[in-house]
């Protein structure tokens, strides 16, 4: 006993959440004096069904087979089921979850208990807003000022998808899903009898433990799993961005040019460029002609909240590009793909609501042939061809950045 009176105090918040989320006998409409059983089904993320393997379910579900047995089918007069998904991702495919996760539940029953006449209710609420509260409210670990924060976007006004964006971009975000979030993908049994059961058992979440005779009997059950996606159901994104941007030193440089840039995850983005200039005057022997383009990697640094694709970041690059250079003089002719690699660092700040301006250079490595050439009257006579090796900085960039989309932040600076 005093075993269980040690987990109780430890994990008070648990137990106090458990009972908010399964409710009172009013919402099972339970039989009058009845006394229950309550197992708890927690979820995978994104699955459907029960894996026994996971946290300690088989010997949860053995034990809750024990129990009803010891209650007897024919005294059983009511079974509840109520099922949720945690708060993040499409909200749609979390309403499928939710009834799925149900109706796993329903067939884990089926299969403990024999066919009978009795009531069932059961009930797909979604995703648990309520039980985040609920975790958030009775958290010791987090500080006073990051659960004001918290509380404010789960009351706020704002729709569920905003609610998931602002939520992710706390620091605080990764330890929410690790610590609550698992907590939150789960289904509560509720069954009701006439019968006292000669020796009650409960089954704690991460353990089987048999406690002493009490008015109403818990069994918990930890967690039910596998993935079935509805062929219609798609994930979305909560604010999809696309960033179209020019290099404005390419084009000082008279090298017509233009990117794209797509963020994807909480901190990374995936960008695409193409140059092309092909001017020429063979009467004047000026040669300025080159195309190519660079595909780059990046991870964003900095505060929650901040507007989409801003701050500092870093990345990997790599380029290819062909040229022909010549200003009177040695000509300077690179006619196959050279190549480069290399690291990037640069910082984007806004300037105006669908306006960024981002600077970068990238230090790596650049290889290829080239060939030198001396203009002498109507000709142009090849001197040599070498090989280029050479490794330093290879990439420079201050760009004008076009935010497109939903799902960014429009706010120039300041907080959220």
């Amino acid at each position: 006993m005093s075993s269980f009176n040690e987990w109780i105090n430890k994990n008070k918040r648990i137990l106090w959440c458990a009972i908010l989320l399964a409710g009172s006998k009013a919402w099972c409409a339970a039989p009058e004096n009845a006394d229950s059983l309550t197992c708890i089904i927690n979820f995978r993320i994104s699955k459907t069904t029960i894996d026994s393997q996971y946290m300690g379910n088989s010997d949860a579900i053995a034990a809750f087979r024990t129990a009803l047995d010891s209650v007897g089918s024919e005294h059983i007069k009511r079974i509840a089921i109520r099922s949720w998904a945690s708060p993040e991702g499409n909200t749609t495919f979390n309403n499928w979850l939710s009834t799925e996760r149900a109706s796993a539940a329903r067939k884990l029953v089926d299969q403990l208990l024999p066919s009978g006449e009795r009531g069932f209710k059961v009930d797909a609420e979604g995703e648990s807003w309520d039980g985040l509260k609920s975790f958030v409210a009775s958290d010791e670990k987090l500080d006073a000022k990051t659960k004001e924060r918290i509380m404010t976007i789960l009351n706020g006004t704002q729709t569920k998808d905003q609610k998931k964006l602002e939520l992710r971009r706390m620091p605080c975000y990764g330890y929410l899903k690790t610590t609550y979030y698992t907590r939150l993908r789960n289904s509560i049994i509720c069954v009701f009898y006439t019968q006292k059961m000669p020796e009650p058992v409960t089954v704690l979440p991460d353990s089987v433990t048999t406690v002493e005779p009490a008015d109403v009997d818990t069994v918990i059950i930890k967690e039910i799993t596998e993935t079935t996606y509805p062929p219609e159901v798609k994930k979305q994104k909560d604010g999809i961005v696309l960033a179209v941007k020019t290099n404005l030193l390419y084009d000082a440089l008279c090298v017509p040019n233009a990117g794209v840039e797509l963020p994807f995850g909480d901190d990374w983005s995936v960008s695409a460029a193409w140059m092309y200039a092909w001017w020429k005057s063979d009467k004047r022997h000026n040669y300025w002609r080159t195309y190519g383009g660079d595909i780059e990697v990046r991870r964003w640094f900095g505060k929650p909240g901040r507007r989409v694709l801003t701050g500092h970041h870093v990345g990997v690059y790599g380029q290819i590009i062909t040229y022909d250079f010549e200003r009177g003089g040695r000509g300077y002719l690179g006619d196959k793909w050279s190549y480069a690699a290399g690291l990037s660092y640069g910082y984007s700040m806004p300037i105006a609501k669908r306006l960024n301006l981002d600077f970068s250079v990238g230090v790596g490595y650049l290889g290829g042939v080239y060939k030198e050439y001396l203009p002498m009257e109507e000709c142009y006579v090849w001197q040599c061809t070498k090989n280029r090796h050479y490794i330093g900085p290879t990439k420079a960039e201050v760009s004008l950045v076009w935010l497109l989309g939903r799902g960014y932040n429009a706010r120039k600076g300041g907080k959220r």
